[in-house]
């Protein structure tokens, strides 16, 4: 085996480390790290043991030919990097159809004005249960400005708020990375914390968000998953300095009303996660479509500091997808291991997947793309993973994946015949 392969494996393994929590390091350490830092940097915090650990799982790797197979292809490209075939390969293809079911957290959804021109309350809503908080700004005042999320309980009797997952990033200058690096953040296990607020009383979700000055021009992206056992409100503000008062500041009107696009961007929205099954023969020449993310998919709300106009998720941005797939290749197929791809169109798309299945994928939280800020072509796909298919033997795949902000749909989920 040549040196130069021997040195990528080990990439990949520190790659995926930095990637996730290192025993040891805190939650809160490893988004500060992520938020302005390095992966170097929040790698050089983690444990001797967690370095030892990654190395020898990268020399392992060396020696199992079957888990190489996983994470690599004839295509050249590992988990979450880019393929560019020089044409587009969905020419010509039906895709298979895809049902969708709606289900989930409600969405609250903020990214309108997206340029934040001044301090000001940027989305309210009140939500009980589950939700998912999903904040999208870049600072265009003139000014450093603090984003924070302010849970304010409405009633007498004390609420909970148990925060289940957090992804925070920035403040960056693409806000396409920016947003995709929230997202792989979110997608990491977090330990479970509840914030107990008495009646009437307000605080922050996260102290660290709202600390962080935004500096003009820069993006700050978050997104959190949350259950509260009472109604909580909500509210998305950006001020000059941290504070749990609202007085003296307005609602900001939305620049797409103003602009004339019909609807806001920013807005609640119930039942943000889409499931999607599909049972597919993957055809003798190879390849199978399938296409997630159609205009008529978008998810429908209301924002409520627009006299609850309707509104419209124009890029299912906070939405988690779950896509459960299940293969089978015939007898006189060519092909007994494919490579699962995702597939742009000439659409510019950035995000994060979470892949596992049967049929030797490799089990991993994926950015798409990890070799550049995004996708913009359709000769370009991103590297999910490879299977293998024997004749008439049923293959799973589950796919978790989530737009970032700033990315465009539809995509073409690919099955695409290797060897």
């Amino acid at each position: 085996m040549g040196c130069g392969r021997v040195l990528r494996v080990l990439g990949a393994g520190v790659r995926a480390v930095c990637g996730r929590l290192a025993p040891g390091v805190s939650p809160g350490h490893h988004r500060r790290a992520a938020r302005g830092a390095s992966c170097t940097r929040a790698w050089r915090g983690a444990p001797v043991a967690a370095l030892a650990g990654a190395a020898v799982a990268a020399l392992l790797a060396l020696a199992a030919p079957a888990a190489w197979a996983q994470t690599t292809s004839p295509l050249g490209a590992y988990q979450g990097e880019t393929i560019n075939f020089g044409h587009d390969p969905t020419v010509g293809l039906a895709p298979t159809p895809c049902h969708i079911d709606a289900s989930g957290p409600t969405l609250v959804f903020s990214n309108d004005p997206e340029k934040v021109p001044a301090p000001g309350i940027l989305y309210r809503a009140t939500v009980s249960g589950a939700a998912r908080i999903l904040v999208f700004h870049v600072n265009g005042s003139r000014q450093p400005l603090h984003i924070g999320v302010l849970m304010t309980n409405p009633e007498n009797a004390p609420v909970n708020v148990v925060v289940q997952h957090i992804g925070v990033a920035g403040p960056g200058t693409d806000p396409l990375e920016v947003g995709k690096q929230a997202e792989h953040l979110w997608f990491q296990p977090h330990a479970f914390y509840t914030y107990a607020l008495l009646g009437h009383h307000s605080w922050f979700l996260d102290g660290a968000l709202a600390d962080t000055p935004v500096p003009p021009g820069k993006s700050l992206a978050a997104v959190y998953d949350v259950t509260t056992t009472a109604p909580v409100v909500f509210t998305v503000v950006a001020q000059t300095k941290p504070s749990l008062s609202l007085a003296g500041l307005r609602v900001l009107p939305s620049t797409s009303l103003a602009g004339g696009y019909g609807t806001p961007m920013r807005g609640t929205f119930p039942d943000a996660n889409l499931t999607c099954s599909v049972t597919a023969a993957v055809p003798t020449a190879g390849l199978t479509e399938i296409r997630l993310g159609t205009a008529g998919t978008f998810i429908q709300g209301v924002s409520s500091v627009d006299g609850n106009a309707p509104a419209v998720d124009d890029g299912n941005y906070g939405v988690l997808y779950h896509l459960h797939l299940t293969l089978t290749s015939s007898l006189s197929s060519p092909y007994s291991s494919y490579a699962v791809l995702l597939h742009a169109h000439n659409n510019v798309f950035a995000g994060v997947a979470s892949v596992s299945g049967s049929g030797g994928m490799f089990p991993a939280i994926v950015p798409l793309p990890i070799d550049q800020p995004q996708v913009r072509r359709a000769s370009q796909a991103v590297m999910l993973g490879m299977v293998r298919l024997l004749p008439l033997v049923p293959t799973t795949l589950d796919l978790q994946w989530m737009p970032a902000a700033g990315s465009t749909l539809p995509v073409d989920l690919l099955v695409y015949g290797v060897y």
